[in-house]
């Protein structure tokens, strides 16, 4: 990941390892992570489109530089998109990303709320994991709260696998009229 670059990725110039630890070195984003921004100033969710839909935008130009560097993140969420003072925003946090394999991905990696259907199932999968975990954050965003977090593990998978979309909860919808 130290040789993509890419202005809406988080930047890693080396990672350090010491007493079995690692230590990447990236740059200061002052402005910290989208989710603790949403939990301190907007605990019902954004509700400018245009601001969502700059930040969407943002990641998914990430997405794509990731994909056409084989690479998956497996782990968009709002406490992965950083956001600095000048209005850049990048996605960070590469714990879980992974080179795309030819024959298959199927590992269970990522984090429960965001993850796609075929990656909680188990099953192959392809870059498209990242669009539906990007999905799942444009809700968090618009609710303040990543779909189904109220659910336990097992009441996800069933949701999840009733192949029915989240969307915006019914009482905030009037706020986007």
């Amino acid at each position: 990941m130290t040789k993509i670059i890419h202005p809406n990725l988080v930047r890693a110039y080396t990672v350090i390892s010491y007493n079995q630890k690692a230590y990447i070195v990236m740059p200061l984003l002052l402005y910290g992570d989208l989710s603790s921004i949403i939990s301190f100033k907007f605990l019902r969710g954004i509700h400018d489109e245009s601001a969502i839909a700059t930040i969407l935008k943002s990641c998914l130009e990430a997405i794509i530089c990731l994909n056409e560097n084989n690479w998956f993140h497996r782990d968009i969420k709002c406490s992965n998109i950083l956001l600095d003072e000048d209005g850049s925003c990048l996605l960070g946090d590469y714990g879980v990303s992974s080179i795309i394999k030819e024959g298959g991905n199927n590992t269970f990696v990522g984090s429960m709320y965001w993850m796609a259907p075929e990656v909680a199932l188990k099953q192959e999968y392809s870059y498209k994991i990242d669009i539906w975990s990007l999905g799942i954050t444009a809700v968090e965003m618009g609710n303040g709260k990543a779909p189904y977090k109220e659910l336990s593990p097992t009441e996800f998978k069933a949701e999840v696998l009733s192949n029915r979309v989240p969307s915006l909860n019914e009482d905030d919808k009037t706020k986007w009229s």
